[in-house]
């Protein structure tokens, strides 16, 4: 599901980026992006070693807030919710660009 919902995602933001090119009024004002969160407490997810959600909040509401809509489509990670060596185990890499082109389909 994860990988359905990251390539949902750039399909989206692509379409974004197509869109504003029509509607000038829209560039700058609307992104998507694939967003790992990280792992937090939960009512499932009892694991006292992790944040809690409130806790995620504050750290997660600035850093999404700051997202530019240059990076739209980009794969985006929330910053210190997982190690380096888990990251280097996902098939799309964190910070990974868009394609800058893309060819419609005939």
């Amino acid at each position: 599901v994860k990988f359905g919902v990251e390539g949902y995602s750039k399909c989206v933001a692509q379409s974004f980026r197509e869109l504003a090119k029509r509607r000038p009024d829209l560039l700058d004002r609307i992104l998507c992006v694939p967003f790992a969160p990280g792992v937090v407490q939960t009512e499932m997810n009892r694991n006292k070693g992790l944040p809690t959600a409130d806790e995620w909040c504050k750290d997660a509401a600035p850093f999404l807030l700051q997202i530019p809509e240059s990076e739209s489509g980009s794969s985006l990670v929330m910053p210190g919710y997982y190690s380096a060596e888990y990251q280097a185990t996902w098939v799309v890499p964190a910070d990974e660009k868009m394609n800058a082109t893309w060819v419609k389909p005939r």
